[in-house]
């Protein structure tokens, strides 16, 4: 379940660590500091990145790659060299007006970073995880995501995945809200002369879960239209995918006939498809009154059953098993619809 930031068991202590690497930036030493890192990092060099990581005051820095808390504003990447983020750590950083493109994050991370306008082009994130991120109007084009990346207790606004590849599910208790979008999704990663790596496939196994996360940021996000859609999807990879053959053909059934509960209109159309099969077998029979017989059958109110009186045994019987199943397909429907309704809250 998605928690906002300062709803955190650990909201205060995090908020201080927040504060100090922020800080640390505004002092005069932070500030020259800042002047030569953000245009080193802008280069896309690592190697003078990290002469400046290395050459910098003992006590300012921790770790080999401390970006935390800088303020990226108004930045520009273009193809840096893929192990200019390797490994580093951007937590608490912000982004305003960014544009990354072509770059490689690899074992990057990025607990409670703010990015606001910033776009990635054809990037790709290996083993990259996000904690308590907030995403504000970004865009992620033709961009690959690899190797158990995880967006995990992250706010997504006005955010659009387009033509990405996801390797497999990365959506762990986030917020989407209702202009967040992925379009069209990819089943193969991108080739990037910049990546010499082997194309990648989206393993279907996954699908459920990714659907999943996905439906529960959604959700979270108070987006009931979304929710619903990606609810479906995640039960349909689940019939197809994760369930064992014995039990697929009652699940396939449950698709078809009720969309898992949450399709009312499927209810219907399960409906008049009996009720034209019955209608059918009735009017062959009786003629033009065997219509309303059916009715009267499959609506249980029992109009013309008195042509039932010189019918053969079998037509007794079908008569009862369409008011059966009638009646059972009109319950199906209240409770299908009462659950479709109930989800708009």
């Amino acid at each position: 379940m998605y928690t906002p930031f300062n709803r955190l068991g650990d909201y205060v202590a995090i908020n201080r660590r927040r504060q100090h690497f922020r800080d640390r930036w505004k002092s005069e030493e932070g500030k020259a500091l800042a002047a030569t890192l953000v245009p080193a990092v802008a280069s896309g060099k690592s190697a003078a990145v990290q002469q400046i990581l290395q050459t910098g005051p003992a006590d300012f820095f921790e770790g080999s790659y401390d970006l935390r808390g800088l303020h990226f504003v108004d930045f520009r990447l273009d193809r840096p060299e893929n192990n200019l983020f390797k490994a580093a750590t951007l937590n608490y950083s912000r982004f305003r007006d960014a544009r990354i493109k072509r770059t490689a994050f690899l074992s990057t991370i990025g607990n409670f970073v703010d990015l606001v306008r910033t776009r990635f082009d054809e990037a790709t994130f290996v083993r990259t995880s996000f904690f308590g991120a907030t995403f504000e109007d970004c865009v992620f084009e033709n961009c690959n995501f690899l190797d158990r990346d995880t967006f995990s207790n992250c706010s997504f606004r006005n955010v659009y995945f387009v033509n990405c590849f996801f390797e497999t599910d990365l959506f762990t208790d986030c917020e989407f809200d209702e202009r967040t979008k992925l379009v069209n999704t990819r089943t193969t990663s991108h080739k990037f002369n910049y990546w010499e790596e082997s194309a990648k496939k989206f393993d279907n196994r996954y699908s459920s879960s990714f659907y999943r996360g996905i439906r529960e940021a959604y959700e979270a996000g108070h987006v009931s239209a979304m929710a619903r859609r990606f609810l479906f999807k995640e039960k349909q990879a689940f019939t197809r995918y994760n369930t064992r053959s014995a039990q697929k053909l009652a699940r396939y059934f449950l698709e078809y006939t009720n969309g898992y509960g949450i399709k009312p209109i499927r209810v219907l159309a399960t409906a008049a498809s009996l009720f034209a099969i019955f209608s059918a077998i009735f009017i062959a029979r009786f003629g033009t009154p065997g219509f309303l017989m059916s009715a009267g059958g499959f609506f249980t109110f029992g109009a013309d059953t008195g042509l039932l009186d010189s019918a053969f045994v079998g037509y007794h019987i079908l008569y009862v098993l369409e008011a059966f199943l009638g009646v059972t397909n009109m319950s199906i429907f209240i409770v299908v619809l009462t659950n479709y309704w109930s989800s708009l809250r």
